[in-house]
């Protein structure tokens, strides 16, 4: 996570003294800033080139080189300041001028990156496929580790997902060449692929996930066919596995934590010790980072001088060394941002520049961007860049301060984990909502032993490639460490109050942030310093200011500990809800305070605007439209009215969207996207996955296209499932559950009834699944009789409750306890 390399660079000599004594601090070595603009300009451009199609990319990136041509040329045309009339307009244009050249420039850099990257994503036919749902036979490189995921709820059986690229194939008969990144989702026959592996397969297209470079979503439907790496990626492939294997036999108490803290290779890892070491904030550990690199660099450039190389070969052997390691770990976004941070250091040594940290680290995100921008979205990239920073900027500061009341090496171990923690944390909490109290203690427990753990591996990993009989006692070195890391997870796990639970998403990472930033000024930057004294800090007497910092922290986390930061963890709230929309389905499954996913929109706009009002929703995450029956889409203006609409999913046996929908879509700036079996998200506490229809030849009947989605909601401890089965008739309804088994071996919770309890939607679910509430959309006093008599005694012969919204009107079900509450809309 950190790139403490950096970081020491900046810290100059603190002038620590014993326990007790005044701390003179020296002036520290201003900081660079002269490079961050045009890594802020990076970062942003990166940001929105990325969402942007090929030829606007191309076409900003062209405007942006005029502006930057044009701002260079002017600074020489305005001439001299003494021979200008207005010289105050002098003095503030010419810095501006020459201070927005360079960001210019770099936007420019990334725009043309961008623009080239997109293109050759998505040459050739992978992106229409996948917005069709297309299948077709490809050509796979492998580019990433196969990570297993949550268990397929219907087979029980893992699922496997991997990085790769579509390099070819055949699509309609028709041979192509393509470079499309794709998400692959497959089974578990998967795991033994490794990186660099070819593999052609069968699979059906869907778009992607979510936002990044992934044009589609892979879904094998025959097994792959492999053919193994070769060359380098075949040679470190091996190396990793062999080390692997010999760490995993020695049966160490480590957890197998050795290879991942060493390759990063956590594929032994044990998920008891995975979920320790992510509650005490250690998970950082298990995967290879900056601070990794930074042991190479300096173990390699160090062993090198010793044995009296100059300076500029032992600089040389260092980067060698570094590259190895990285082919080895395999070029992850923070190992990458470390090693280029670590040859751009190695060449400031040599020049004499050796306090850059900060530069450096500008340096790097603007290279490491402009050769992958869409690393300015990875959590790997930004957690490095926020540690990193956060050591070069307040690292120095807190040393200082922690020297005045211990010794220098202890007050430089403390501030390197309080450091990083204080800056990484605002970014943590949009990953795991809730604060690791022992994060601190733990990661200074851990820390003195990381750079032994780095380098006895590698040693160990050399050893392997040279003489095996010669690893053992390298991997025992490691092992004595990794197994006290693990101790101190185990250990820290079960103390009191391990983790505090936190608010997520945005507002709890602005929230972390003021508090994280409110700690550093009062601890860092306040002004306590003895300016008569020559900046003298006092350290034994604390000051005001630390009082009633330490009191606030201290009343903060009693309110955190004793007061719940949601609704959802008080009062109860409802799960989902009913719309009264006449004679059609509206349904609304809460993801959030004010957040929503909605199935199918009614007939009538007025009619589920009112609803969702009436619910607070404000914004509406996924709105899926079963089948494009108006009584399901026709109130897509409602939903839309007013609220911020993200996602569009329909199921159709038609070719072409109905105009309200599309109107809809175009309005709310997102693109619909046909789905099917396969398809799944999540949003909010919930998981959705769609199991009908399925890949191919679409059912001819609308109401037989209806996508069947399976939602599973969590909230407190507490489970529920949903089928919703839009209008879905019998015989397409046996099929589906014909293809999902597993279905109908765990029941579900809740039924949304087919077609209005119509009795061609048939019994055979509900006799099937045996749903404990029934939820039936009709309207009151219809004329087609829905919902039939033989349905609604089917439901009553299962014992299973039955809710309408022509007896309720729009109703909400909450969760108490283990019991579902159903209660009337005011």
């Amino acid at each position: 996570m950190t790139g403490i390399h950096a970081a020491l660079n900046a810290w100059g000599p603190a002038g620590v003294r014993a326990p007790g004594r005044a701390v003179r601090l020296e002036p520290a070595a201003p900081l660079d800033l002269r490079l961050g603009m045009p890594a802020l300009a990076t970062w942003a451009t990166a940001a929105v080139s990325t969402r942007l199609e090929p030829g606007m990319a191309l076409i900003a990136g062209l405007l942006l080189a005029g502006i930057a041509l044009v701002l260079a040329c002017a600074h020489p045309l305005l001439g001299d300041a003494r021979a200008t009339s207005n010289r105050r307009v002098h003095r503030i244009l010419v810095p501006v001028l020459r201070a927005s050249v360079v960001p210019a420039a770099a936007a420019c850099l990334i725009c043309l990156a961008t623009a080239g990257s997109l293109v050759r994503f998505t040459a050739g036919p992978v992106a229409e496929a996948a917005a069709q749902g297309d299948s077709l036979a490809a050509i796979l490189n492998i580019d990433g580790d196969p990570a297993t995921i949550a268990p397929d709820r219907f087979s029980g059986r893992d699922r496997v997902m991997i990085e790769a690229t579509v390099t070819g194939g055949r699509y309609r008969g028709e041979p192509f060449i393509s470079s499309a990144p794709v998400t692959v989702l497959a089974g578990e026959e998967w795991l033994d692929i490794t990186p660099g592996d070819t593999v052609r397969v069968l699979g059906t297209l869907a778009p992607p996930l979510g936002p990044g470079k992934q044009v589609a979503l892979f879904i094998p439907t025959t097994g792959p066919h492999i053919t193994p790496a070769r060359g380098w990626q075949a040679y470190t492939a091996d190396l990793r596995h062999r080390f692997t294997d010999a760490a995993m036999a020695r049966g160490a108490n480590d957890g197998g934590l050795l290879p991942g803290m060493a390759i990063g290779d956590r594929s032994g890892l044990d998920g008891a010790l995975a979920e320790a070491m992510k509650t005490t904030g250690l998970t950082h550990l298990t995967a290879v980072s900056g601070a990794n690199c930074s042991y190479v660099l300096a173990f390699a450039f160090l062993g090198a001088r010793c044995l009296r190389l100059p300076r500029f070969w032992a600089a040389g052997a260092a980067l060698a060394a570094l590259v190895c390691f990285v082919l080895l770990v395999r070029p992850e976004p923070s190992v990458l941002r470390a090693a280029v941070m670590g040859s751009i250091g190695v060449l400031a040594v040599l020049t004499g520049r050796g306090r850059l940290s900060l530069s450096l680290l500008f340096l790097s995100i603007i290279a490491l961007l402009t050769a992958d921008p869409w690393l300015h979205s990875s959590y790997a990239f930004i957690l490095s860049v926020c540690a990193t920073g956060g050591l070069v900027v307040a690292g120095p500061y807190l040393a200082a301060r922690l020297g005045s009341i211990m010794p220098s090496f202890a007050a430089q171990l403390l501030a390197v984990p309080i450091t990083a923690q204080l800056f990484c944390t605002p970014v943590l909490v949009m990953l795991q909502p809730f604060l690791p109290l022992y994060s601190v203690p733990a990661n200074v427990a851990a820390a003195p032993l990381v750079p032994f753990i780095t380098i006895a591996g590698m040693l160990a990993i050399g050893a392997l490639a040279l003489f095996p009989p010669a690893v053992v006692p390298f991997l025992v070195s490691g092992q004595v460490g990794t197994s006290w890391v693990a101790t101190v997870a185990r250990t820290l796990e079960n103390a009191p109050f391990a983790s505090v639970p936190w608010l997520g998403g945005p507002v709890g990472a602005a929230l972390t942030g003021g508090l994280c930033l409110a700690v550093v000024l009062g601890f860092v930057f306040a002004p306590a310093l003895d300016r008569a004294g020559g900046r003298v800090l006092h350290s034994i007497r604390p000051p005001p200011w630390l009082v009633l910092v330490g009191a606030g922290c201290g009343i903060g986390l009693l309110i955190v500990v004793l007061l719940p930061l949601d609704d959802e963890q008080g009062a109860e709230t409802w799960v989902l809800a009913a719309c009264d929309v006449g004679q059609g389905d509206s349904f609304v499954l809460r993801t959030g305070t004010g957040r929503a996913v909605v199935i199918d929109a009614g007939p009538d706009p007025a009619s589920v605007d009112r609803c969702l009002s009436d619910l607070s929703i404000d914004v509406v995450e996924v709105l899926v439209l079963t089948h494009l029956h108006l009584d399901h889409y026709g109130g897509i203006a409602g939903v839309a009215d007013g609220r911020r609409l993200e996602t569009i999913l329909y199921s159709s046996a038609e070719p072409d969207l109905p105009r309200d929908v599309a109107d809809a879509a175009r309005e709310a700036g997102t693109e619909p996207v046909r789905i099917g079996t396969g398809h799944s998200f999540r949003a909010g506490g919930a998981e959705f996955a769609v199991l009908w229809p399925q890949p191919g030849a679409p059912p001819r009947e609308e109401n037989d296209s209806s996508a069947v989605v399976h939602a599973e909601v969590g909230t407190a401890g507490r489970e529920l499932s949903i089928l919703f089965t839009g209008d879905i008739e019998e015989a397409a309804a046996a099929r589906m559950l014909t293809a999902n088994p597993r279905l109908a071996q765990q029941g579900i919770d809740v039924l949304k009834v087919a077609h209005h309890g119509a009795r061609n939607g048939g019994s055979a679910i509900i006799e099937s699944l045996r749903p404990k509430v029934a939820l039936i959309s009709v309207g009151k006093g219809n004329d087609y009789g829905h919902p039939h008599p033989a349905i609604v005694a089917s439901l009553d012969a299962e014992g299973t409750v039955t809710a309408r919204t022509d007896l309720l009107g729009s109703f909400t079900l909450t969760l108490n306890g283990s019991a579902v509450d159903i209660r009337r809309s005011q």
